[in-house]
């Protein structure tokens, strides 16, 4: 993969697959084919560490701290998983609603962290903010980049 996608979120090493996924009613994620097939196996490890959910096979023991939270779940039939309560709530994630990233670390595991929405451009985070292909700006941002392309649009005799 290249280290282009690579970033580094809260400290660790992860490579964004380029997916958010919504939190469902009743806390399920709906997980994309492609992640379920990573996997192979209908029993998923869960565990939070440094503010972000992990999705395992065989998570090592010396990974977890004793303020790990862990727990196994199963995949259902439509490829959802159901992220428990407890952990959701430690990192302040809605029963509905709520974005999720999905990257995947060094380890070949699957983490998820709680989308935050900020500007692409100034990396502003406030409410309001527009989705132009999967890129979020600011309104301040478009007003700019709006104002900008109507200059270069004359400047070019663009029509």
């Amino acid at each position: 993969a290249s280290d282009v996608y690579k970033r580094q979120v809260l400290g660790v090493i992860v490579k964004f697959t380029g997916l958010t996924r919504r939190i469902e009613i009743g806390g399920r994620l709906s997980l994309p084919k492609g992640i379920r097939e990573h996997f192979q196996t209908e029993y998923i490890q869960i565990y939070v560490q440094k503010n972000m959910i992990y999705l395992s096979c065989n998570v090592e023991e010396s990974k977890l701290t004793k303020d790990s939270l862990f727990q196994i779940k199963k995949i259902d039939s439509v490829g959802r998983l159901y992220i428990p309560l407890e952990i959701r709530s430690s990192l302040h994630l809605m029963d509905y609603g709520d974005e999720v990233e999905i990257y995947i670390d060094n380890a070949n595991q699957i983490v998820l962290k709680k989308r935050c929405l900020r500007c692409v451009f100034c990396s502003n985070k406030r409410a309001g903010m527009l989705s132009f292909q999967g890129a979020d700006v600011c309104p301040e941002c478009a007003e700019k980049l709006t104002d900008t392309y109507q200059k270069y649009k004359k400047t070019h005799c663009i029509k």
